[in-house]
């Protein structure tokens, strides 16, 4: 593997994992949102919401198979958007994914997972922003390591 492709790996899965802790909190804990980031991955690999553990598992398994191909686009994208503000960078990322995904349910008109919910698209929207934050900091830190 090389480096950049591992450092969007690495970056992707952290990132992922760790959007993916307030993401359960939102929706099981305080039951502000209606959607996980695992229900679009589960709804588009199911075809339907994920239902048992099992599905569950399923679905968070592809949701942070996701989450590394987004590290791994950032990556090789970086360099093209020339700013020392790496956060900066991946926040506008984080954000642009999310709002392309949306982009998406909405044109494909994806029943299940179209929420109207002003309060739910607000916290997926700043998980989203989180996650880039978080995958920029971690890629620039892999990157500074790995030139040292």
């Amino acid at each position: 593997m090389n480096e950049k492709f591992s450092t969007g790996v690495i970056g992707g899965v952290i990132a992922g994992l760790l959007k993916d802790i307030p993401d359960a909190v939102f929706y099981y804990g305080f039951k502000l949102t209606s959607l996980t980031f695992w229900d679009y991955a589960g709804t588009i690999a199911l075809g339907h919401h994920p239902r048992s553990a099992a599905e569950q598992i399923y679905a968070v398994f592809y949701e942070v198979i996701f989450s590394i191909f987004v590290g791994i686009v950032f990556v090789y994208l970086a360099p093209y958007f020339e700013t020392r503000r790496y956060l900066l960078r991946g926040a506008i990322y984080g954000a642009m994914v999310w709002f392309a995904i949306r982009a998406a349910v909405i044109a494909y008109r994806m029943e299940p997972l179209i929420d109207g919910n002003l309060l739910g698209a607000t916290i997926n929207s700043m998980n989203s922003i989180v996650y880039g934050i978080v995958l920029g900091a971690l890629v620039h830190h892999l990157e500074r390591k790995r030139t040292v």
